[in-house]
């Protein structure tokens, strides 16, 4: 009966690992126990990678406030854009369904679309001069290696780390 109960304690353990999952209290210990002094949020690819660019870069914590806070105003305006972009999906239909095919209703589409990329766009020119103040010349160069070697082509054995 124990080894029953021991070999489903050890596959439970390693469909925990092989999913990347691991022990989140653990890890938090070993960090923190070894001077690292982050704990890591788990729960998102992103907010993952963006501990990995900072731990990359040596951020300090004034820093990593800085760029953290910068990212978040990106996601806000990524999401209110998506919105924009979704709702331009019901006007391209009421478009199509009508007797005759309306350009003026799919022009106010392509229009908001339009804008939204442009605040978008702006967004992500102050969020990326925001944060060159902020870096000095070892972690600017760090980061621009970090994009030019593709920071979001993905995969585990690609790019920087």
């Amino acid at each position: 009966m124990f080894g029953f109960v021991f070999g489903i304690a050890c596959l439970y353990g390693l469909s925990r690992a092989v999913r990347g999952r691991g022990c989140a209290p653990y890890r938090w210990r070993m960090r923190h126990r070894f001077g690292h002094g982050h704990h890591r949020d788990y729960r998102s690819h992103a907010s993952s990678l963006l501990w990995d660019v900072l731990d990359h870069l040596d951020t300090s914590p004034g820093q990593e406030k800085v760029i953290r806070a910068e990212i978040a105003k990106l996601f806000d305006q990524a999401h209110s854009a998506k919105r924009v972009w979704r709702r331009s999906g019901d006007d391209v239909a009421r478009a199509i369904r009508t007797e005759s095919f309306d350009p003026t209703t799919l022009a106010e589409a392509f229009s908001a679309q339009d804008s939204a990329l442009a605040e978008l766009r702006d967004a992500v020119t102050g969020a990326l001069a925001r944060i060159h103040e902020v870096l000095d010349a070892r972690q600017r160069e760090k980061l621009a290696e970090m994009f030019e070697s593709g920071l979001m082509r993905g995969g585990p054995y690609r790019g920087w780390v």
